[in-house]
């Protein structure tokens, strides 16, 4: 039972030995994880984390665009990091949006991330706090942008973590 228990936990850990000795269901990445490194060398670090576990691990980051973006701040990972929800719409619509999507779960996979923990789902107007991490302060164009972005992180083999609630909205 008590294995069960942590598997539905997310930690963040340093050393090899402490992924292989509990029974955390995932890995969750910060920036830091990502700073001194190249995508080959976090690859590979991913790829020990998985090896030293004896279930396959969810590993994940919050890449969401905008102010959020634990891996494309790099210039080693991409030339620019991704833009928020807000930006990608405006240069596009949501075909952009589905563009820069599969663009940030190619990225993810190739690393052996399967976890995003975006989109950020809540409804906000430009006085909020969070306003710049969402799409906006529109309910249905909002519900779109989710639906959009989550069906191509599922086809693409990333799970969506929706995210913030209660929130704002």
């Amino acid at each position: 039972a008590e294995e069960k228990v942590c598997q539905m936990r997310i930690g963040s850990f340093t050393d090899l030995e402490s992924v292989s000795e509990s029974a955390f269901g995932g890995y969750i990445l910060f920036a830091r994880d990502f700073e001194d490194r190249t995508p080959k060398e976090t690859a590979a670090f991913i790829e020990s984390l998985q090896s030293a576990s004896s279930l396959p691990l969810l590993i994940g980051v919050d890449e969401e665009g905008g102010e959020v973006n634990r891996i494309s701040k790099y210039p080693a990972y991409r030339s620019s990091p991704f833009l928020s929800p807000q930006e990608l719409y405006q240069e596009g619509g949501f075909e952009r949006i589905k563009s820069d999507t599969a663009e940030k779960c190619a990225l993810l996979k190739s690393l052996g991330i399967n976890v995003n923990f975006a989109p950020v789902c809540d409804i906000a107007q430009p006085s909020d706090y969070i306003y710049g991490r969402t799409f906006g302060g529109d309910a249905e164009t909002t519900s779109e942008y989710v639906r959009t972005v989550v069906s191509e992180m599922l086809d693409a083999g990333i799970e969506p973590v929706l995210k913030h609630f209660p929130g704002y909205g």
